[in-house]
């Protein structure tokens, strides 16, 4: 007797529990198989791959590909023209989101990294204005990762990592000043993120350029009354 997507779904849940990728995704691929005919909706099936993805420390690069390749398949069944469902259920939730962007700060490094979690974070914003839910509304604590993973980037070499990063600071500072939600309100640790990038810049010629934008960026956390959380930021700010 062929066991049924249920049981799939339970037998899946336990070897991911287990941490072991091997059966994880023999189990996964035997429940896609008969994932037309059966009841379960999408989110049951991927969004518990992804959050437990988010606790496996072992084979970092293959976990990171895979819950990116998971996310993925949630989101072209909710987008493609012939998907069956059109529930913001469908979708990868906030949640999903992040466990996603833990797989790939510890999977991936430098550059590459800091694109994969943009690209999270950017398709997060995707799912919300399609789908308005408030499952997938994209927080602060979801942009903070992509500050994150730029910060680790060699920014003297790539300046258009901050460049990408900021358009991001300055997209939430306006939701915040147009909705006054806390949702949208910039961290401390985005501007933190931002002027540790900015300190390191001296090298490049454009000083002055950079000096200006630490001086916007000052002036953004007067106006959303933020405070540093590290003092050794707000004298790396100084010495711009």
């Amino acid at each position: 007797k062929q066991p049924t997507p249920k049981m799939i779904v339970f037998v899946m849940k336990a070897w991911l529990q287990a941490r072991v990728l091997k059966s994880t995704r023999y189990w996964l691929r035997r429940l896609e198989s008969q994932y037309e005919s059966s009841d379960i909706p999408t989110f049951a099936i991927y969004h518990p791959v992804v959050i437990g993805l988010g606790k496996i420390t072992h084979k970092p690069r293959t976990v990171a590909k895979m819950s990116v390749d998971v996310i993925e398949k949630m989101r072209s069944r909710y987008f493609s023209p012939e998907a069956p469902e059109k529930h913001h259920t469908s979708l990868p939730t906030l949640d999903t989101y992040k466990a996603a962007m833990t797989c790939q700060d510890r999977g991936c490094y430098g550059k590459d990294r800091f694109e994969k979690i943009e690209t999270l974070f950017r398709y997060l914003q995707e799912d919300y204005q399609s789908s308005g839910s408030s499952k997938s509304k994209p927080s602060i604590d979801a942009a903070i990762p992509v500050f994150t993973a730029a910060a680790k980037c060699n920014v003297t070499y790539e300046v258009e990592i901050i460049d990408r990063v900021e358009k991001l600071f300055y997209e939430f500072h306006q939701l915040y000043q147009e909705t006054g939600d806390l949702n949208y309100r910039p961290h401390p640790i985005m501007y933190e993120r931002l002027i540790s990038m900015y300190s390191r810049m001296n090298r490049r010629k454009n000083i002055k350029g950079f000096a200006t934008r630490t001086f916007r960026l000052l002036e953004s956390m007067k106006q959303n009354e933020v405070e540093f959380e590290n003092s050794f930021t707000g004298t790396a700010a100084l010495n711009r």
